[in-house]
């Protein structure tokens, strides 16, 4: 018979382990995410993958979003960071300062 501190302690690490890998696969899909959006806008995303920052309950409906940062070059010589926010299996947003990004693209022409 398991006592109830071994089953909470059970449960606890099993609600840990599928955290972790939803977190993963979170990762991955950002990562497809990061790579798409650099070659779209011509930039370069550095070290190739992302990085888990956090996450935190969204409202309607209660869900979990995630926060991930990816470095990218415009340039091949600077380095900047970028952020995208994933709620769900949708992306609710990618931010990066527009100040790096080359003329060619802010442009209005």
């Amino acid at each position: 018979m398991i006592s109830p501190v071994n089953a909470l302690i059970i449960f606890a690490i099993t609600i840990a382990v599928l955290l972790l890998l939803r977190v993963q696969q979170k990762r991955e899909q950002a990562n497809k995410v990061a790579f798409r959006f650099c070659q779209q806008n011509q930039l370069q995303l550095l070290d190739g993958t992302v990085a888990f920052q956090g996450w935190h309950l969204a409202r309607s409906p209660i869900t979990i979003a995630y926060r991930f940062r990816f470095d990218y070059s415009s340039n091949r010589s600077d380095r900047y960071p970028g952020y995208i926010s994933l709620v769900g299996n949708q992306v609710q947003n990618i931010f990066i300062e527009e100040a790096h990004l080359p003329s060619h693209i802010i442009s209005d022409d």
